[in-house]
């Protein structure tokens, strides 16, 4: 009676969840080699929960029990670790796959890319606006994204001493170190030839440069090292994984908005030509910098307000990407309309 009424408790104990042993073994059918000291590690890490300690009974012991998938998170995490040993990596992508992370693991995860943004962008942008840095990093931000079409085209219109003048002043505007082009001057008139247009010059640049400076030290304001770290603070497991959900749709979005410009023309992708495409359920530099500001972003009412919207039209833009993608014939007429809304 004893042997059964064990084997009972044994029974309903195992449905509750898996044992090390079984983890072990389900690894090892992967090819994997797995300890128990390992689990413990990793648990002890916050890679993968904790087990729950249930009593045998009569003075039977304990036993661990970990959640019932916790086999296939096993799985994942020594596949990640295969390709990147680094832990804080393995650990963000195991969060984006599904698989619970602890929050406390997360946070100090945030909290060293938090560190990493106040030391990279610190220096580039402050309260007051562009730094000398930043502007030297801008100046070659700016040459680097000259497609060679146009760069080409207003080449033919100009000699080659004023070539070079035209793509100072280029460099110059992009910097925002705006001359005063409402003035007549040999380089405005240089600068209309070069974009091919006339009179339309005077308001398209009509740049404010207090505005301008007012608008990045806000930026700068916003985004600073103890906001950021104010955020990662606050927010909790909900808030992380509202944020992972939103992230993985606005940039999918973003994604298909940039192949639909590129399945256009490339010269129409307004930008998002040079965005990266991330996978971010793998071990990626680029995803703990990616999460936070997406947090701190939502933080702000502008953004906040708009998020609805933002994930409503990820289905069209998904739907227009396999439109085009699938009937290459539309291509040609919607080149002709985009070209159209450019030159309006």
């Amino acid at each position: 009676m004893h042997g059964l009424a064990y084997r009972c408790i044994m029974g309903r104990m195992s449905n509750q969840g898996i044992s090390p042993e079984e983890i072990v073994k389900a690894a090892g059918r992967h090819g994997l080699t797995v300890s128990d000291a390992q689990l413990h590690r990793w648990q002890r890490q916050g890679l993968i929960p904790r087990p729950k300690i249930q009593g045998l009974g009569r003075g039977r012991g304990t036993a661990s029990y970990y959640p019932a998938d916790t086999a296939q998170h096993i799985i994942a995490l020594c596949e990640l670790l295969a390709e990147d040993r680094r832990l804080d990596l393995a650990a963000l992508a195991l969060f984006f796959q599904g698989y619970p992370v602890r929050v406390e693991r997360l946070k100090s995860i945030l909290m060293v890319a938090a560190d990493q943004w106040e030391t990279e962008v610190g220096n580039l942008v402050n309260g007051t606006g562009i730094t000398s840095k930043g502007a030297d990093a801008l100046d070659k931000m700016v040459f680097e994204r000259l497609k060679p079409s146009p760069v080409t085209w207003a080449r033919g219109h100009l000699r080659k001493s004023k070539f070079e003048t035209f793509i100072r002043i280029l460099i110059f505007v992009g910097a925002g170190r705006k001359p005063d082009f409402l003035e007549e001057t040999e380089e405005s008139a240089i600068l209309k030839k070069g974009l091919g247009i006339g009179t339309a010059l005077r308001t398209w640049l009509r740049v404010d440069d207090d505005e301008l400076r007012s608008f990045i030290g806000s930026v700068a304001t916003h985004f600073n090292q103890a906001a950021l770290h104010m955020t990662i603070q606050e927010t909790g497991d909900d808030e992380l994984n509202r944020s992972k959900t939103e992230l993985l749709i606005v940039w999918q979005t973003l994604m298909d908005l940039k192949a639909c410009f590129l399945l256009l023309d490339e010269k129409y992708a307004l930008g998002l030509g040079r965005l990266p495409d991330i996978n971010f359920t793998r071990s990626s530099t680029l995803v703990p910098m990616m999460l936070l500001i997406w947090m701190h972003l939502r933080t702000m009412p502008e953004i906040a307000e708009n998020i609805p919207h933002m994930i409503a039209s990820a289905t069209e833009v998904s739907s227009l990407r396999n439109l085009l993608a699938s009937h290459p014939k539309l291509l040609k007429p919607m080149k002709a309309a985009l070209g159209l809304l450019a030159t309006s």
